[in-house]
């Protein structure tokens, strides 16, 4: 009875997933901007969901609800955009994670590999966003998400379908958030070989034809791209992805610069939503290695 109980609540998990993240897709896909509600309601979800599967697998410990706190915690920050007692909050969040996880660990708790990846993931992928591996904060949002709702694998009556559960070493390393991650890059990679071989076709060279093409400023200022060039001390030269795109057109404009090479806007949270799809019903292909 109670493993059905905890399998329903990870069907409830999993919808509500499925919903949120094709809600934000359609949102990033018409206007590139996703709100942070649908963040908010997932993480929450699928924290106290996986909480209230470990005290039905497992048994009610205090180390579960200290995890939870910390888990929400993790959700408060990436959210919230106050700098207000700093020092404090990831004060407490350590605390809330690491005491627990190590009475866990002690313990030999079977979820404690589980608990433990969720500030992984979080510092992982707060780092790539840091570092521009990530370049969406929404997309870093959802996939820290992602690692909350689903630090386990996630099974319920027949899922996934075809490709079983692999071992916990490969388990531990491709966790769910990361094989999303994993497998989302590899089909935006799908757009370079696009962009590679329109450029070839249409004879534009440059060092940017793998990841961009040629487009007028003008035009460039109302779609759904990135600058890739920037006037810098007077000449135009190769810039990273601008915070305020607008002030680099208006450089341009300043300059008299009429093309220059862009690079499109992707709405990442798409390839994301296709591969939870795929992860949930068919299971992940990494486990077949």
């Amino acid at each position: 009875m109670d493993a059905t109980i905890a399998e329903l609540i990870v069907l409830a998990v999993i919808a509500v997933t499925l919903v949120i993240l094709v809600s934000a897709s359609i949102s990033d896909w018409k206007d590139r901007e996703v709100s942070d509600a649908h963040w908010a309601v997932l993480g929450a979800v699928g924290a106290v969901g996986f909480t209230a599967c470990c005290i039905i697998w497992n048994g009610l410990k205090w180390e579960y609800i200290c995890l939870l706190f910390g888990t929400l915690m993790i959700l408060a920050d990436i959210l919230m955009d106050s700098d207000r007692y700093l020092v404090l909050f990831y004060i407490l969040m350590a605390v809330l994670f690491i005491v627990p996880l190590y009475e866990l660990h002690g313990a030999s708790d079977p979820y404690f590999a589980a608990w433990l990846s969720i500030p992984i993931s979080y510092i992982i992928f707060a780092g790539m966003y840091m570092f521009g591996v990530i370049q969406g904060g929404a997309d870093t949002k959802c996939l820290i998400c992602l690692a909350i709702s689903f630090p386990v694998y996630p099974q319920a009556f027949s899922l996934p379908f075809l490709i079983g559960v692999g071992n916990e070493p490969v388990v531990d390393i491709f966790t769910f958030a990361i094989s999303a991650l994993f497998f989302g890059a590899i089909i935006v990679m799908f757009v370079t070989v696009y962009y590679l071989i329109t450029n070839i076709k249409r004879g534009t060279k440059g060092k940017n034809m793998a990841i961009g093409r040629r487009m007028s400023v003008s035009e460039a200022r109302t779609s759904h791209v990135w600058p890739m060039e920037d006037i810098v001390d007077g000449k135009l030269e190769r810039c990273n992805i601008p915070e305020e795109p607008e002030e680099v057109y208006d450089r341009l404009d300043q300059a008299g610069v009429t093309e220059i090479w862009v690079t499109p806007m992707i709405p990442f949270i798409i390839p994301i939503t296709v591969v939870v799809m795929i992860l949930i019903f068919i299971g992940d292909p990494l486990y077949l290695i």
